[in-house]
């Protein structure tokens, strides 16, 4: 593309934008190459499911490259010079995002720069994981009892990289501890041990968060915001759900 011309978006070439010195411009030409096949009708395209696969990856490993980046930036205390509070703020600042999405990502970042995440951080940048698996593991393994020997968690860490597609949020998290305290071949009783004190300590700092706003609107009805435990949320629902004998 020519100097000063504009790409399909209509924002300006980007042919001298680098990350850390090194030219990002074959990633835009690449990514703009796949646009105009796209909407080339010439072109037949019929999209695949190794299309999605292949983007998502891509996805995975730029991710994995951001929290690098902040990862690298934190250990420097970039946001000292830039006049931010902390990185999560300078994060927010350079990414115009909220506060909590920035924390999440310079809590993983920092968690993936330390030590004992070697193979879920090569996972992560190979895009053979996602961001969301990859801190599922980084707080199962950051949880798991120091009893564990070093060769212990190595064998955990591995056995949750293997089957991160099996781990999702909420339950995700008391599964994925059950995977590394089998493949750390501790016994039924720890596991359930391990488990059980996850479950406390996750009922704790659910009521500790919990948060109720109610407005009047005076028309009879009260608009509710709320962030409660999941029980006591389900309760609430069973509560004010419709009843068939309500007036219409």
């Amino acid at each position: 593309m020519p100097s000063g011309a504009v790409s399909r978006r209509g924002s300006p070439s980007r042919g001298s934008a680098a990350v850390v010195g090194v030219s990002t411009g074959v990633v835009h030409a690449l990514v703009d190459q796949v646009h105009a096949r796209l909407a080339d009708p010439a072109a037949s395209v019929v999209v695949g499911a190794a299309d999605i696969g292949e983007v998502e990856r891509i996805a995975r490993r730029v991710e994995a490259l951001r929290l690098a980046l902040v990862a690298r930036a934190d250990r420097q205390q970039v946001h000292r010079r830039t006049g931010h509070s902390s990185t999560s703020a300078w994060v927010a600042s350079a990414t115009r995002s909220g506060g909590a999405d920035a924390a999440r990502k310079v809590q993983l970042a920092t968690a993936l720069d330390g030590e004992g995440l070697a193979a879920t951080r090569a996972a992560f940048d190979a895009g053979d994981v996602s961001s969301r698996s990859a801190g599922i593991i980084a707080a199962t393994m950051d949880k798991l009892p120091e009893t564990l020997t070093d060769v212990e968690r190595v064998k955990s860490e591995t056995s949750l990289v293997q089957k991160a597609q099996q781990l999702n949020p909420g339950a995700g998290s008391l599964r994925a501890a059950k995977f590394a305290l089998a493949a750390a071949e501790r016994s039924a009783q720890e596991v359930a041990e391990h488990v059980e004190a996850q479950l406390v300590d996750q009922e704790c700092r659910a009521y500790r968060l919990a948060t109720v706003t109610m407005q009047d609107l005076g028309d009879g009805t009260t608009r509710l915001q709320a962030l409660l435990p999941t029980f006591t949320a389900r309760m609430l629902g069973q509560g004010v759900a419709v009843d068939d004998r309500a007036p219409a």
